[in-house]
């Protein structure tokens, strides 16, 4: 079993690779669908930065979960990965819905909503499968037994 520290800062770094990764595909639809704009690294970097920024909010609603779950066997690992996929959405979700509410006659976030449950849910997919690949020890274990997929040879 790993401490709860070392959860929290494979959790951290699976938000950051997430959110880093996930930002920097969307930089690249403006290339995918226009074939005469080039690559912006600019770009690119803001635009992971961007999403990295809103991802940490979820984050910070899923460390609670974190801190308390200490077994990711079996069953367990399938149910704690549904509900980390559906943290960032139901975030989204829930912003849609205090906005409506709060403000009705304003309907900027609800038209772009899809588009931010998308995201978010790329995110809270991306982000999930990294932190568990990492607390179930997987990464580590892969290049244990297998000499051949870390460059080695045996």
């Amino acid at each position: 079993m790993l401490p709860w520290w070392k959860r929290v800062i494979y959790s951290f770094v699976s938000v950051i690779i997430g959110g880093s990764v996930v930002g920097a595909i969307v930089s690249f639809r403006d290339v995918l669908l226009n074939p005469a704009s080039h690559i912006d690294p600019e770009q690119i970097l803001v635009s992971a930065c961007i999403v990295l920024g809103f991802s940490l909010p979820g984050w910070l609603v899923a460390a609670p979960i974190l801190i308390l779950v200490k077994d990711y066997n079996g069953w367990r690992l399938w149910a704690w990965g549904i509900t980390g996929i559906c943290i960032g959405p139901s975030l989204i979700f829930g912003l849609a819905i205090y906005q409506h509410v709060e403000y009705p006659q304003s309907g900027a976030l609800l038209s772009d909503t899809p588009a931010f449950m998308v995201l978010a849910c790329a995110v809270s997919a991306l982000a999930t499968v990294v932190y568990l690949l990492l607390v179930r020890g997987m990464v580590h274990k892969l290049f244990r037994e297998d000499p051949s997929a870390s460059g080695g040879h045996a």
